[in-house]
């Protein structure tokens, strides 16, 4: 026996507002201020511009969380709120409500932020309350020059909870400002107002240079223990390696990403202490095209076996034998919650051109294999054989041994 369950009174009145859209517009004055909520999330998700747009102007409400409405960006849907908060800081007579008599305030979770000119983003800080912001990305070619100028707003993002600063390459035509005493003085202004973030446990620098900017300093500012780390594609000094593994703020990481950062023989002895100091703790692990060896994987294997809560691990493009390809593996194999794991093809497998030896290669990849699923079954495991000069992808094999579609 089917149970027959009606809409209730609301959804019918949202629905019959929907379809008079014009004149629901007329008369939002007389809109009942419960109603507001639901009608513009209805509005929003039928994409009824003109109605998003007279709504959000006789908004009632001191906020209008918009973000949690848009799993996907919509330049439409944006434009047509910010239309709405146009009119709404024009009116001299403020909607009725809860919100009556306030200027118009602005608030956003997540923001990223490309190299445009400091006066434009200095203006765009100015409209959003910084201790609204919980996560910023920064994508700058002048890294600390751009960090001075929003130094300030920087350090009012009190619930900052995660910040990536990414260095966008120039071209080698284009002319930078490089002063070194403008670039110090930029880095010792940043680093003050990023001492103040004490909610912050996600940090991500990629393509960064640390050299008026030291590690040293930017890790004794953190104020809470991190959850991740991501230095990728950084030069990280042996002063650097050994801030790393002597900064107990980095000893409850659950995510590290050293890719592409070259580790040196006594490198890799502070890069086994941080993995040992974080081995209760850490679950997923990058430590791809580290142009790491034999002797410094070696090294490694000791305190990979202690990462007992991993479930991630990648050493794609690394340089390593057959021999310690194996160990690795089996190494590697008696961890229990690794799932996803990626090994690169080792040296033997390829020929003086780069080209891998696909017999030879297939077969080892099934001896590997047996040996992790003689022990658990990983959900996904794969051999990497680096770029295949045939079509620039990279070439895997994975659990079902399979070849790159060129070679097929």
């Amino acid at each position: 026996m089917s149970i027959y369950n009606p809409p209730s009174l609301q959804h019918l009145a949202v629905q019959s507002l929907l379809l008079n859209e014009a004149s629901t517009i007329s008369t939002l004055e007389y809109l009942p201020p419960h109603l507001f909520p639901p009608v513009f999330k209805e509005a929003f998700t039928g994409r009824h511009m003109q109605l998003l747009k007279a709504m959000v102007a006789a908004w009632p409400f001191s906020y209008l969380p918009v973000g949690a409405l848009m799993e996907t960006p919509n330049v439409e849907l944006l434009q047509a709120v910010l239309g709405g908060v146009d009119i709404l800081q024009a009116q001299k007579v403020r909607p009725s409500g809860p919100s009556r008599g306030k200027t118009v305030q602005l608030c956003c979770v997540k923001m990223i932020i490309f190299a445009f000119p400091v006066e434009i983003i200095n203006e765009v800080l100015d409209i959003f309350l910084p201790d609204d912001i919980e996560e910023l990305e920064l994508f700058t070619s002048q890294v600390l020059i751009f960090l001075g100028h929003i130094a300030p707003h920087f350090g009012h993002m009190t619930k900052l909870r995660k910040f990536c600063l990414t260095h966008t390459f120039l071209q080698t035509d284009m002319v930078v400002n490089t002063l070194a005493d403008i670039e110090e003085m930029c880095a010792l202004q940043f680093l003050s107002e990023f001492s103040k973030h004490n909610s912050l446990n996600h940090l991500s620098m990629e393509g960064i240079y640390f050299s008026h900017l030291p590690l040293q300093q930017l890790l004794s500012c953190l104020k809470s223990p991190l959850e991740s780390l991501s230095i990728n594609l950084c030069y990280l000094t042996h002063s650097d390696l050994i801030n790393l593994s002597q900064c107990q703020r980095l000893c409850q990481l659950k995510h590290l990403n050293l890719s592409n950062v070259v580790f040196s023989k006594s490198g890799v002895t502070h890069l086994r202490v941080l993995l040992e100091n974080t081995a209760d703790s850490l679950q997923t692990l990058e430590l791809a095209n580290c142009r790491m060896g034999d002797s410094e994987l070696s090294a490694l294997l000791p305190a990979l076996s202690q990462c007992s809560q991993i479930t991630t691990a990648n050493f794609y493009d690394n340089d390593i034998s057959t021999a310690i390809l194996k160990k690795l593996v089996q190494s590697m194999a008696n961890l229990s919650n690794l799932t996803a794991e990626f090994y690169p093809a080792p040296l033997e497998c390829y020929d003086p051109l780069g080209s891998v030896h696909v017999e030879e290669f297939s077969q080892l990849c099934i001896e590997l294999r047996n040996i992790v699923f003689a022990k658990r079954q990983p959900k996904t495991i794969v051999f990497g054989t680096g770029i295949c000069l045939e079509c620039r992808r990279r070439c895997v094999y994975n659990t079902e041994i399979r070849l790159c579609q060129c070679w097929q």
